[in-house]
């Protein structure tokens, strides 16, 4: 297979309803709860779907950031990614767009590797590529903790 073909990746999910509006999701063996906040007459008792989803993907942007960074050689001492999501309640409702902010601990003379890094974790990431809704990226650089 060349580089220029792609690979088709079956990923699959079963979810059950646990009542209310709880489900519990199973996915290779591992097992991820949903329910709703109160205020959505869930009983707050695990995060809501599209908060699961903006987590995904935040987890899945910094994870292709650390592979970036493992395949340049490079040491970071930590990073973090927030993701803040913006919703509509009138019209179509769904997420409107999100900022996704990497906060990366690393010493300074990495700084521009980096930044490379970044770029690369933007264009490859699978889920925030998969979305439709603008993102703004942003790059938090910090010498140490």
């Amino acid at each position: 297979m060349s580089m220029l073909q792609e690979k088709e990746i079956k990923v699959r999910s079963k979810v059950f309803w646990r009542g209310g509006l709880k489900t519990s999701s199973v996915v290779r063996g591992f097992e991820v709860g949903t329910d709703k906040p109160k205020s959505d007459f869930g009983t707050n008792t695990a995060p809501a779907p599209m908060e699961v989803f903006i987590s995904g993907m935040g987890a899945c942007l910094l994870s292709t950031f650390v592979w970036a960074v493992y395949r340049a050689h490079l040491e970071i001492e930590d990073c973090t990614v927030g993701v803040k999501a913006t919703t509509t309640k009138t019209g179509k409702k769904g997420i409107s767009g999100a900022a996704m902010k990497l906060t990366v601990w690393a010493g300074s003379e990495h700084r521009k590797k980096l930044d490379k890094c970044f770029d690369l974790a933007k264009n490859t990431c699978t889920l925030t590529k998969s979305v439709s809704f603008p993102l703004e990226f942003i790059m938090e650089f910090k010498d140490s903790r």
